[in-house]
């Protein structure tokens, strides 16, 4: 197996579990960080990092994967969102790998229609 079908399937294991709301077999460094535009400061550790995964991922209905680079150990995709309550926005992840798990996530994404969707 060449690192990028192992980087696919970690991906494809993240994207869902986020969509099944479960983090727990999510295959995170001890050392993983975790940092984007709603967070003031990058969750450290797999326990943070699962912990803010398991946080957020219930307030998103479904996702869509617009497009995907993966070069070396590290990975670009586009994802596009939809909330709960069907606010509709789109973002990117920027991650990073070690052998079998993520080493850093880095999340960037116009915030926008999220605070001017409001909640049903």
């Amino acid at each position: 197996m060449s690192d990028k079908t192992d980087i696919e399937e970690i991906l494809d294991q993240f994207f869902q579990a986020i969509i099944n709301h479960d983090m727990s077999q999510v295959p995170l460094a001890d050392r993983v960080t975790y940092s984007g535009n709603l967070l003031p400061d990058a969750a450290e550790g797999a326990d943070a990092v699962r912990e803010y995964l398991s946080g957020s991922a219930p307030f998103i209905k479904s996702l869509q994967i617009l497009d995907k680079v993966i070069e070396s150990s590290s990975a670009a995709v586009l994802v596009r969102y939809e909330a709960i309550n069907g606010v509709q926005f789109e973002g990117g992840y920027f991650m990073g790998f070690e052998p079998g798990r993520i080493a850093r996530i880095r999340t960037v994404f116009d915030s926008r229609p999220l605070m001017q969707g409001g909640v049903g």
